[in-house]
């Protein structure tokens, strides 16, 4: 997330000294979206969890389980290149937890997903009329999955906690339309879209290197799911 903020302001910075010069070659643009996910295989394990703490006679019950969230993605177009394109970042998140309180204390298991992404993009203008454009989008990404397995328990004075690391890859795929509005340098967007996504090499421990599975099969996170944003941006 830290990077991602330092791309941000770098790119705020550089929007600002090259808005100096008429030239209207590429855009810079910052998108904030609303994003849905499946995650069917991590809410399959968070069953399993549950099972196995009710066979133990602890009721955690889940507060979390994994809801749509916001993403953040910047961009970098190059207008003037045939066919165009350009380049993003993007990070997301989702999480579960499960949770049990009584008199003795309480104890809590939290699923943290987390993903970073970068990859290629390219738009068609498919109509226009002044200054408003309804285009199609397309992006391309190799993604980075995190997953944080983190269990605690509290009773009385005792505490403990269990903290695992899972790291995995996969590669996304996301057609968007774009409703965009030009105001002279600045760009107001909104887009509306679906990702797909697939991974590549399933989540291991980062420190042992074990697998996550489930009935002898891999677990990862399913990002699918529908897209919506608001971009702003400087053409120049």
């Amino acid at each position: 997330m830290k990077y991602l903020f330092s791309v941000f302001w770098l790119t705020i910075l550089f929007s600002i000294l090259s808005a100096q010069t008429p030239s209207k070659n590429f855009s810079v643009r910052w998108r904030l979206g609303y994003n849905t996910f499946s995650m069917n295989d991590l809410k399959a394990y968070n069953t399993e969890i549950l099972d196995f703490y009710h066979n133990r006679k602890i009721d955690l019950q889940p507060t979390d389980n994994f809801p749509s969230y916001l993403g953040i993605l910047g961009e970098f177009y190059f207008n003037n290149i045939n066919p165009p394109f350009g380049f993003f970042v993007e990070h997301t998140s989702t999480g579960s937890r499960l949770t049990y309180h009584d008199y003795s204390g309480r104890s809590i298991v939290d699923l943290l997903v987390r993903r970073y992404s970068a990859g290629l993009f390219t738009e068609k203008q498919l109509w226009h009329k002044n200054t408003l454009s309804f285009l199609a989008s397309l992006h391309v990404s190799v993604l980075k999955n995190k997953v944080i397995l983190k269990e605690s328990l509290i009773v009385g004075d005792y505490s403990n906690i269990d903290h695992l690391e899972f790291v995995g890859y996969g590669v996304a795929i996301e057609p968007n339309v774009v409703f965009r509005k030009r105001m002279g340098w600045l760009l107001v967007g909104l887009n509306f879209g679906y990702q797909f996504d697939v991974p590549i090499f399933d989540l291991k421990e980062t420190t042992t290197h074990q697998e996550l599975s489930l009935h002898n099969k891999n677990v990862n996170p399913q990002w699918k799911g529908f897209r919506s944003g608001f971009s702003l941006g400087i053409n120049f």
